[in-house]
């Protein structure tokens, strides 16, 4: 997460990780300074404007005394959406920075859920209602300040919830895909002040399309090419008009991992490449079983009966899925399939499939855990 560095209301560094705001507290170096928690912000004409999204709410709590103080560290900390707790410049409050899934745009939405949960959950001092996105937090000196960047995502409620895969995983995933958007961009454009707009336009619809969230890609442009206002208006402006289409589920970027369609045996015919996607896909979504129609499937994945019943009967004899027939509601004529994943005997299938099954293992094997307390310890080696 990056955020902006300002100094007497002016920022001097407008890209610094967390980390080193953590570090700077602990240390206490750069007191004199501030950060933005909400993200990277610019000043123009006098005005602050989000280029990046962080996604934190910042909230400020004041204590009567040492041992209320203490006491309000002690129960901010057990909340396993606190991502940081340090105490402010006087000493005596507490500044907590806790991590959401909010959409930039909305931050005071997501705040005000935050406020409100804490507020519930800790009824000690008082605490500052400060929904400003644009609000700077003074760097303190606390050398026991808490920090816990695997902390639990906030999910605000307007926003699916997220999946709870590491961030470390998701921002190294994002960044070979986006990678890899760039090099398809630039066989179509290089990047020119000519072609400036149809570069940028082609490389945020290409990282639509390879399911990289907004936040992501503006801090991948950023990296590498800087990021004016032009810029991540283009981007904006992609994915808005990308996202009001409907989705296309026969499009081979159903799932993160059909980017890497190219991953499969030749053996492996593509109806077969796109019904285990699928089965993968619709397990991380819906939970383990889940049920589909066969003529959902029929119209989303454009398998006919015959086939699909081919498709089924040999992942059946992989040992990694099994079917039966039950009625999602007591009033409907017919039952319907449900699909359900072995998840012991998933890493064998995707061995037996792919050429190189790691990162799918080591990417798509956690989330599929969540949705059913299965045991760990599958191999990512091929």
């Amino acid at each position: 997460m990056l955020v902006s560095i300002f100094e007497n209301s002016t920022p001097t560094n407008i890209d610094v990780d967390i980390n080193q705001i953590v570090d700077a507290i602990k240390s206490g170096t750069h007191q004199h300074v501030q950060f933005s928690p909400s993200g990277v912000i610019k000043v123009l004409s006098n005005r602050y404007d989000t280029l990046i999204y962080s996604g934190l709410c910042l909230l400020t709590y004041k204590a009567k005394s040492k041992e209320e103080l203490n006491c309000i560290f002690k129960t901010v900390t057990q909340v396993p959406t606190t991502l940081c707790c340090f105490r402010n410049e006087s000493g005596t409050g507490l500044n907590v920075l806790i991590k959401t899934d909010c959409w930039e745009g909305h931050h005071q939405t997501g705040y005000t859920q935050v406020f409100n949960t804490y507020q519930n959950l800790i009824n000690l001092g008082t605490v500052d209602f400060l929904p400003d996105e644009n609000i700077l937090c003074q760097l303190s000196h606390d050398p026991n300040l808490y920090y816990n960047p695997e902390c639990r995502i906030f999910e605000v409620e307007f926003k699916t919830p997220i999946d709870n895969i590491s961030e470390t995983i998701l921002r190294e995933l994002n960044k070979e895909a986006f990678e890899k958007q760039v090099i398809y961009t630039e066989q179509r454009h290089k990047l020119t002040e000519e072609t400036f707009n149809d570069f940028f336009g082609t490389l945020a619809s290409n990282c639509f399309n390879a399911h990289i969230p907004l936040t992501s890609t503006l801090e991948l442009i950023y990296r590498k090419y800087g990021l004016s206002f032009i810029v991540k208006g283009i981007v904006k402006r992609v994915y808005k008009a990308l996202s009001l289409q409907p989705v296309k589920i026969k499009d081979p970027a159903h799932s993160i991992h059909f980017r890497n369609f190219q991953n499969y045996k030749e053996d492996v015919e593509n109806d077969e490449i796109i019904f285990f996607e699928a089965l993968v896909y619709y397990s991380r979504l819906w939970g383990i079983p889940f049920y589909y129609s066969d003529k959902k499937i029929a119209a989303d994945l454009r398998i006919n009966r015959h086939r699909r019943k081919k498709i089924v009967d040999r992942y059946k004899n992989m040992g990694f899925l099994s079917t039966f027939q039950k009625k999602v509601y007591d009033s409907d004529k017919f039952a319907t399939t449900h699909y359900f994943l072995n998840l012991d005997q998933l890493p064998n299938a995707a061995r037996e499939l792919m050429i190189d099954p790691k990162d799918f293992l080591k990417t798509m094997m956690p989330l599929l855990m969540q949705k059913k307390g299965t045991p760990m310890g599958y191999s990512v080696d091929p």
